[in-house]
């Protein structure tokens, strides 16, 4: 039996179990998944909308846990992100005019892209200079970080840029100028964006001498010391990007979704993107295969309390968990055996 084959059937297998425990057809919960992100034009355009942050977030965390790290920061580095980015965006949109040229609307917007990358760096790097010069685990700072990114956001939204014409938690709107119209229905042109971003930081991990020197840290700090590489300056740098790449996030937010901050927008993007990023093992095709699984999940569950009984939107949640269970514990499993017989498990 091979590797994968073990790890599908675990994993069909935990998945089925509480669905039969809430007396439910696993059978009929898949179709109902797969004809709510797949049943129609619209439907699948919403399923690549969550696509779009899931990847670029879990790009990020791959970036990050190729040095050792795992950034559990994310989702608070987007929020910086978005932050930042939505000053940015009021602060163009007053100053552009209905005679403003096309060159300039881009420039502003470069500028608002630019933006959502630097609040999102700003805060990773908080992370990684603790990490990288006073020994701060990065799981301890960057969850604690987290907390001050909501508390500012929400400042930010309800205070800052409130939209005082409506009760709803929202900033003011950007100029249309700034607004990226959709690709596709209401799938964002973010979607492209994000594939490139992926792209590019699997092609520099893997075929440039920087990618090479941040893998070495990641898998013996004190070798890559001896070797001339400074782990300290891979630690900080590598936290700043992956925080950067998270804040990209608000750019999509703002910029190619809403076209303004809603307080609390993100439904946990950060934290799905670790579960994607270690679910994916390293492995480039993994990261989309899995970003778009869990687009699909997260689009589908929302039909999940309409069509059945019994069953509500959280099943996504404790899939996703399930997921991740049943390809760790089969690994755990081919490892020992392969220590037990000293043979490699085909």
């Amino acid at each position: 039996m091979s590797k994968s084959f073990f790890k599908t059937a675990f994993c069909l297998l935990l998945i089925s179990i509480p669905i039969l425990g809430v007396h439910e057809n696993p059978l009929n919960v898949v179709k109902i998944l797969f004809s709510s992100a797949f049943g129609s034009a619209g439907d699948f355009s919403l399923t690549l909308l969550y696509f779009a942050p899931l990847l670029l977030s879990a790009t990020a965390i791959h970036l990050a846990l190729s040095n050792g790290l795992y950034n559990i920061g994310a989702e608070g580095q987007l929020y910086m992100g978005s932050c930042f980015g939505i000053a940015a965006g009021i602060f163009f949109s007053n100053k552009l005019g209905s005679s403003s040229s096309i060159v300039t609307s881009l420039f502003y917007l470069l500028c608002c892209l630019l933006s959502c990358f630097i609040g999102g760096a700003f805060w990773g790097g908080i992370v990684g200079l603790l990490r990288a010069y006073k020994n701060v685990h990065e799981v301890i700072s960057s969850i604690l970080l987290n907390f001050i990114a909501y508390a500012f956001s929400n400042w930010v939204v309800l205070s800052v840029f409130k939209n005082q014409e409506t009760q709803a938690s929202e900033t003011l709107g950007i100029a249309s100028q700034l607004q990226i119209p959709q690709l596709w229905r209401q799938t964002p042109e973010s979607v492209l964006m994000a594939i490139v971003v992926c792209v590019c930081v699997v092609f520099f991990l893997k075929k440039t001498w920087g990618g090479f020197r941040i893998q070495a840290v990641g898998q013996n700090p004190i070798a890559s010391a001896e070797a001339g590489i400074n782990p300290k300056m891979s630690i900080f740098l590598v936290m700043v990007f992956s925080g950067g790449i998270s804040g990209l996030i608000g750019f999509h937010e703002i910029f190619c979704h809403s076209y303004k901050l809603i307080d609390g927008f993100s439904s946990g993007f950060g934290f799905t993107g670790l579960a994607i990023a270690l679910a994916a093992q390293g492995q480039t095709s993994l990261l989309f295969i899995f970003s778009f699984l869990f687009s699909v999940l997260a689009k589908g569950a929302l039909d999940l309390e309409i069509e059945t009984e019994n069953i509500t939107r959280d099943l996504s949640l404790l899939i996703q968990a399930l997921i991740l269970i049943s390809l760790a514990i089969p690994s755990h499993y081919f490892e020992l055996k392969r220590k037990l017989t000293g043979k490699e498990i085909s």
